[in-house]
């Protein structure tokens, strides 16, 4: 608090933020987890300002991706089905954001039970394997070029949103996504 309060955060990081720096959230983080790239992402209310900051301090590359995505939450999680964001999102990511959802505090017994949750979930998660290839569709009829990749990735969401259902439930989607095609 005293760095803040003497209003030495912004020169030694080159940003200047709005609200001022997050040290409460920093200090909660810092009781329960002592990764130093995610306690100085604690301290930023945006991506945009971590970045100027982390560029300031010519943090590397990798660090600065990671901070920019710890920030940016690539699905509005706490409303969606975890096992889809498990599988979409880096797991290294949903574990820092969770980390700064619970820093981030509250009295909100249900969402620091979410991210509880999904920390627990992260500890042993294996992703899933999309059974699917760009070969796969060619062998079933789809002419080469930017349809097999569309129409990959419409199967891959309807197997992420349909709970990962066996090799056979995601064949019969293709052929009837084949078959509306055709008509």
């Amino acid at each position: 608090g005293a760095m803040r309060a003497a209003g030495l955060l912004a020169p030694l990081f080159g940003a200047k933020s709005p609200r001022g720096y997050d040290v409460s959230r920093l200090e909660k983080l810092a009781a329960k987890c002592d990764d130093t790239i995610l306690r100085f992402a604690s301290l930023f209310e945006t991506a945009e300002l971590a970045m100027q900051a982390a560029q300031t301090l010519r943090l590397a590359n990798k660090q600065q991706a990671r901070i920019a995505a710890a920030l940016t939450p690539s699905v509005p999680i706490e409303n969606a089905d975890i096992r889809a964001a498990l599988y979409f999102d880096d797991v290294a990511t949903l574990r820092d954001q969770a980390h700064l959802a619970l820093a981030d505090g509250g009295n909100d017994a249900a969402k620091a039970d979410f991210w509880h949750q999904l920390l627990q979930q992260l500890e042993d998660y294996e992703k899933p394997v999309f059974p699917l290839s760009g070969a796969t569709l060619k062998q079933a009829g789809i002419a080469e070029g930017p349809a097999v990749g569309k129409l990959l990735k419409k199967l891959e969401n309807w197997w992420v949103a349909h709970d990962f259902p066996p090799l056979a439930a995601l064949q019969d989607e293709l052929h009837a996504q084949i078959e509306k095609q055709s008509s």
